[in-house]
């Protein structure tokens, strides 16, 4: 095995893909935006057709949500894809 085979493995090995900190960080932040809007939980997973207790979850940070989710999120609420990763 080579030194950059060596290292590649280590690297890959050492990458965190579900940061939690992350994770909740973001769900806090569509918290924020959502309150913003005045909208409730409720209302949001009705405009998105999901079940409220997933969008629960997602603002918890208990959940990696996909990237189809967070384009429903980002049409419900109005705005672009974007906003919900500035925090």
């Amino acid at each position: 095995m080579s030194v950059f085979e060596a290292w590649l493995i280590v690297s890959f090995v050492s990458m965190n893909f579900n940061d939690t900190d992350y994770i909740k960080a973001w769900g806090a932040n569509l918290r924020t935006i959502r309150k913003k809007q005045k909208m409730t939980i409720l209302e949001l997973a009705v405009a998105m057709e999901v079940d409220e207790k997933q969008i629960r979850r997602i603002e918890k940070g208990e959940v990696n949500t996909s990237l189809g989710m967070i384009r429903a999120i980002s049409i419900a609420l109005g705005i672009e894809p974007g906003e919900l990763f500035k925090f």
